[in-house]
């Protein structure tokens, strides 16, 4: 079984009899934007904006990756980063020996671990089963708009 689903915004792809999430995506920044405020309730929207700062270093100018590779590791990678994101020994031994020739792909497998373990397999599935997502769909509105009578 295989299914695509669509709903304020969001889409994701079930495969299974158990339902799984296989792979998902926002369709609106709004979507984006929900999803990123319910992470910070749930105190892990840290795990988001490293994605979000991994997927816009790879579209990056040549010129500007270095920084951006310093910038990303500082935040959420070094020794009591301000927004660390928790990876396995393996994932940070590989970020490491990709910090010696720093590219758009340098977190790459970072990312990938964020996307597997905790956006698609944890974060995602208790967020669309949350009483904040529905809730959006309860009120019929847009995402981080308001009714107007």
């Amino acid at each position: 079984m295989h299914t695509v689903q669509r709903c304020e915004g969001l889409q994701w792809e079930v495969r299974g009899d158990r339902g799984a999430i296989a792979k998902w995506r926002f369709t609106r920044t709004s979507s984006l934007q929900e999803f990123t405020a319910y992470l910070r309730k749930e105190y892990s929207h840290e795990n988001i904006r490293f994605w979000l700062a991994v997927n816009d270093l790879r579209r990056s100018a040549q010129s500007h990756i270095q920084r951006k590779v310093k910038d990303i590791f500082d935040e959420f990678l070094a020794p009591g980063a301000p927004c660390e994101i928790n990876i396995d020994g393996k994932t940070m031994e590989r970020v490491h020996q990709e910090l010696r020739t720093p590219s758009r792909f340098t977190f790459d497998s970072a990312a990938e671990h964020v996307y597997a373990l905790l956006l698609k397999k944890d974060c995602y599935p208790r967020f669309i089963r949350s009483e904040h997502y529905k809730g959006l769909l309860t009120a019929g509105v847009q995402p981080l708009q308001k009714k107007r009578y």
